[in-house]
């Protein structure tokens, strides 16, 4: 799948934006566990097939810090086991908090992706978020908040399960049927050529801020200028 961010650039090549401040550390993402049961939480840098994970209480929160220009994304689940624990995506669906950090107009942009499917609830908050004069077509994407705190009702047959037969996640139509035209893959790799499946337009329905399909930009890509960004689960 692709990176839901990137496929964005394009998009926001429009919006006209003053020069950002330059950041004297680091970004970083601050998990927030606000769920009722530790979690593992893991992030993939793009490209990687798996990353790494650590665990979070619940109530307790986990920072990550990364390097100008990281591109990945950040999961996390209640229960995993063997690679699940180290990989989020299609086969092993979870909710995505996803960045790039120091794109090509020097601000960040990030974004919740349900494309390969969805676990949790979660929310995506910059800290200390700047636009830096930026104006657009919608400036609630300027270092808005990413939400998605109902989760979308789950297809019959949709359902991922663990070894014991427990509901752990929902799959994506791309992950449940694997075909081009409804992955926007092969000669569907394009925007023109690609468009979102009535499964997809569920779950937009319940999350509109939400990717729900691969060229899902319009209303899904955020940008901004931040020291960091919290993401809560539950």
């Amino acid at each position: 799948m692709k990176f839901s961010v990137l496929s964005s650039i394009a998009l926001l090549a429009s919006i006209v934006a003053a020069a950002p401040a330059e950041r004297s550390v680091n970004p970083y993402v601050l998990v927030q566990n606000n769920c009722d049961s530790k979690l593992y939480v893991g992030n993939t840098a793009n490209g990687q097939l798996y990353g790494s994970s650590i665990t979070v209480d619940a109530g307790d929160s986990h920072k990550f810090v990364f390097d100008n220009g990281w591109a990945g994304r950040i999961w996390a689940r209640k229960k995993c086991s063997g690679n699940d624990c180290t990989y989020a995506g299609i086969g092993a669906p979870a909710s995505l908090a996803e960045f790039y950090f120091k794109g090509p107009t020097g601000n960040d942009f990030y974004d919740i992706s349900f494309v390969d499917g969805y676990n949790l609830p979660l929310r995506i908050t910059p800290i200390n978020g700047q636009t830096n004069g930026t104006t657009g077509d919608s400036n609630a994407f300027l270092c808005g908040n990413s939400d998605c705190s109902t989760l979308p009702s789950c297809p019959e047959g949709f359902e991922s399960k663990d070894t014991d037969g427990n509901v752990i996640g929902c799959m994506s139509a791309c992950t449940k049927f694997g075909t081009p035209e409804i992955c926007c893959t092969g000669e569907y790799d394009t925007e023109f050529t690609c468009s979102g499946n009535d499964y997809a337009k569920q779950v937009k329905a319940a999350c509109p801020n939400a990717y729900s399909w691969a060229f899902d930009d319009s209303t899904s890509a955020y940008m901004c200028n931040a020291e960091g960004y919290k993401v809560t689960f539950c």
